[in-house]
């Protein structure tokens, strides 16, 4: 009695295996396709079917202006340091930036 190690009810109906088995039955999807999966904060599916939509349309995004974008959006860089960085006018990076804002509207506007 003393020697044995407690058990739980989980462990004792086997729904240990269980979950372990759905986990690598979850992660083998999640890798299967290349597309992260989102959860949105609500975790509803609402939400998480929205950002897959935008993960898409950004996919689908031309190079350049994908690039634009993550140099605005994530490096947090203004029109004018991207322009530096692309050997582009501020005026330049401005329009590419109004391209990709279009591009994922009407990519958006299609899915909806």
């Amino acid at each position: 009695m003393f020697g044995e190690k407690p058990t739980s009810a989980f462990e004792e109906l086997g729904l240990k295996k269980t979950v372990a088995a759905l986990l690598e039955e979850i992660t083998e999807l999640y890798d299967s396709d290349g597309i992260p999966w989102v959860v949105g904060y609500s975790g509803g599916k609402d939400s998480t079917a929205t950002l897959q939509l935008v993960w898409m349309a950004l996919e689908a995004m031309p190079e350049r202006l994908k690039l634009v974008m993550s140099l605005y959006y994530y490096n947090e860089l203004n029109f004018k340091e991207i322009g530096r960085v692309l050997d582009l006018t501020e005026s330049r990076i401005s329009q590419l930036h109004t391209e990709a804002i279009q591009f994922l509207k009407k990519r958006l506007a299609k899915a909806i």
